[in-house]
């Protein structure tokens, strides 16, 4: 039995909304905001591994 952790639904809205709003603000911000939660992402898949 494999245990799956998931993304609570609001801290998952809360990070979609982010992503727009800084897309809205200005591009470089999203480009550094993408690559920070692209970071995090890896490191969190790495440590599952």
């Amino acid at each position: 039995m494999k245990k799956y952790k998931y993304t609570p639904k609001p801290l998952f809205y809360w990070l979609v909304a982010s992503l727009i709003l800084s897309l809205i603000i200005s591009p470089p911000v999203f480009i550094l905001v993408c690559g920070g939660w692209f970071a995090y992402a890896f490191i969190v898949f790495c440590n599952k591994l």
